[in-house]
C-alpha cells in the first residue's frame, strides 16, 4: 500500500491527523483550547482634562478650581489646624498678666517715678498718654480758636471800615474793595493769632497741672481741675496786681470746679479714669517685657 492510500484510509476513520514529511508520519499534538486570561482592567484614573473649548481654558485659569488626583501635602489638615490653635492660645496664656503681678508692681512705684514716667520717652519713642493728650487737645483748641476769631474779627473790621470811610472817595470800586479786603484779612489774621496764643497757653498750663497731680497721686478728682484752673487765671490775671490775682484764683477755682464735675462724669461712664488708665497701661508694659523674655 503506497502512501497516498494509507493517509486516505487514516482520515477516513478519523483516527488521526497524520502530516506527511520526507521522513514518515509525524503525529502532530491535539490542539487544545486556549483559556486567555481576562485583562487586568487598570483603575480609573483621575483626568482633569475637559474638552478645549471656551469654557475649558476659562475653567482651567481659576486657581481655586484645581482638581487634586491624590491628596495635597502642602494643605493643611484638621490636625494641624488644632495644634496651631492650641499653640497661639498657649502663646496668648503665656503673656498673661496675673493681678497680683500688676498689684505689686503697683504698690512698689512712687508719684515721682510716674511723674519721671509721664515727661519721659518709652522704648518705641514715643511720648507718654498725657503728654500726647495735652498736645492734641492744645492744637485743636488753638485752631478751633483762630478760626472763629479770624471770622468775628474780620467782621468787626469790616463794619469799622464801613464806619470810617463813609465819605472817603475812592478812584475806583476795585480800589475801595481791596482796600477793604486787606483791612478784614489783616485784623482777622491779628486777632486770631493772639487769641489762639492765648487760648492754648491757657489750654497748656491748665492741662499740664491738672494731669501731673493726677498722675502724681493715680486719682482722678475735681480738686485737681480746680487748683490748675485757679493758678493758671491767678496768674494771668497777676499784671491787674494782688486784687487782680485774687479775683482771677476765685474764679478760676470756682469755673475749674464745674469743669472738674463735667470731666469726672465723662470719665465715668467711659470708663476712663486715671487708675483705669495708668492701670491698662502698667499691664501692657508687662506683658511687652514678659513678651521680650521668652
Amino acid at each position: 500500500m503506497d502512501v497516498n492510500e494509507m493517509q486516505r484510509c487514516m482520515r477516513r476513520y478519523k483516527f488521526l491527523s497524520p502530516r506527511l514529511t520526507t521522513q514518515g508520519f509525524s503525529h502532530t499534538p491535539p490542539r487544545t483550547h486556549c483559556h486567555l486570561s481576562q485583562p487586568t482592567v487598570p483603575p480609573p484614573q483621575c483626568d482633569n482634562t475637559f474638552p478645549k473649548s471656551v469654557f475649558a481654558r476659562w475653567w482651567k485659569s481659576l486657581p481655586s478650581r484645581k482638581v487634586s488626583c491624590e491628596g495635597d501635602s502642602s494643605l493643611p489638615t484638621a490636625t494641624d489646624r488644632m495644634e496651631r490653635a492650641h499653640s497661639s492660645v498657649e502663646q496668648r496664656n503665656s503673656n498673661i498678666v496675673s493681678e497680683v503681678e500688676i498689684q505689686n508692681y503697683l504698690a512698689q512705684e512712687s508719684g515721682e517715678d510716674r511723674l519721671r514716667k509721664m515727661f519721659s520717652k518709652n522704648y518705641l519713642g514715643q511720648w507718654s498718654p498725657e503728654l500726647q493728650f495735652i498736645y492734641h487737645v492744645t492744637l485743636q483748641t488753638s485752631g478751633m480758636t483762630f478760626l472763629c476769631m479770624f471770622v468775628l474779627a474780620g467782621r468787626q473790621a469790616k463794619n469799622e471800615f464801613i464806619e470810617r470811610n463813609r465819605v472817603t472817595v475812592f478812584k475806583t470800586r476795585f480800589q475801595a474793595a481791596r482796600r477793604l479786603q486787606d483791612t478784614v484779612f489783616l485784623f482777622g489774621m491779628k486777632e486770631g493769632f493772639k487769641w489762639a496764643v492765648r487760648v492754648s497757653l491757657f489750654t497748656m498750663s491748665f492741662l499740664l497741672i491738672s494731669q501731673s497731680i493726677a498722675v502724681y497721686r493715680n486719682k482722678s478728682s475735681v480738686w485737681e481741675y480746680s487748683f490748675a484752673s485757679a493758678v493758671t487765671i491767678g496768674a494771668m490775671k497777676a499784671s491787674l496786681g494782688l486784687r487782680g490775682f485774687l479775683v482771677g484764683t476765685g474764679f478760676g477755682a470756682l469755673m475749674g470746679s464745674l469743669a472738674g464735675l463735667l470731666a469726672m462724669g465723662a470719665m465715668k461712664l467711659a470708663n476712663e479714669t486715671q487708675e483705669q488708665r495708668h492701670y491698662w497701661q502698667i499691664q501692657k508694659e508687662l506683658e511687652t517685657e514678659k513678651y521680650d523674655c521668652r
